[in-house]
């Protein structure tokens, strides 16, 4: 003889209190599945063809970059499958630094939008490329900016116990403190921030265009509750 329990409001919920977990489970685990089938499938772009910029800011969200980025990719190096622009960590000062040691020593990361706090202490290890040169050959217009801090004594010559023996002044990254479009655009605090090239970019002629466009994409007027302060 066969039992057959019926089906109605009553038993669906008796089997649902003892049972339900098992169905959250299963749709837990079909949603990860899927992420995780996304994330290993989806197509990456070599380094060749993508640019990452990463800015060190308190107040910008990784929307307000991306959107910041586009119009700049398009005009300069629309060949590039992909340019993805992202936040880093800046009011954590561990935590930051630490963050930029990792980034830096897998060489992750074409171009840094650095904070003052961090700039100089990076340049000075060689971690950016020098700019000086590539103003000179007009790849980089500088035009009406003040370049007094970006310039950074780096070590260039030491002795048998790797101790610097002599320095040399380096531009090794553009303040933005005069380029308000960063503010206005990306909502950052632009005057402490330094633009700067990585010295393990991946493509570093397209990362100069790029780079430049950017330069000249920040270019704005000064907002006028600013100039009230």
């Amino acid at each position: 003889m066969r039992i057959s329990t019926p089906v109605n409001k009553k038993t669906l919920k008796h089997h649902l209190d003892y049972h339900g977990w098992k169905y959250i489970l299963l749709a837990v685990l079909a949603v990860f599945g899927w992420w995780l089938i996304y994330d290993v499938t989806e197509p990456v772009a070599p380094p060749e063809k993508r640019i990452d910029i990463y800015v060190q800011a308190e107040t910008t969200m990784d929307e307000l970059m991306q959107a910041f980025m586009e119009p700049v990719w398009q005009e300069t190096v629309p060949e590039m499958e992909e340019v993805v622009a992202a936040s880093l960590l800046v009011s954590d000062e561990y935590n930051a630094a630490m963050q930029l040691v990792v980034h830096f020593a897998a060489a992750d990361g074409d171009i840094y939008i650095m904070h003052q706090d961090y700039y100089a202490q990076y340049a000075r290890e060689g971690v950016f490329v020098p700019l000086d040169s590539l103003i000179e050959e007009g790849r980089l217009n500088v035009d009406g900016i003040d370049l007094t801090k970006g310039y950074v004594d780096v070590p260039v010559e030491f002795d048998e116990n790797h101790t610097p023996v002599a320095w040399e002044k380096q531009l090794c990254g553009i303040p933005l403190e005069s380029l308000y479009g960063f503010m206005t655009e990306m909502q950052v605090d632009n005057r402490v921030l330094y633009a700067c090239i990585a010295q393990n970019n991946g493509n570093e002629d397209n990362v100069i265009k790029f780079f430049d466009g950017m330069i000249q994409h920040g270019r704005g007027d000064k907002p006028d509750w600013l100039a009230e302060e």
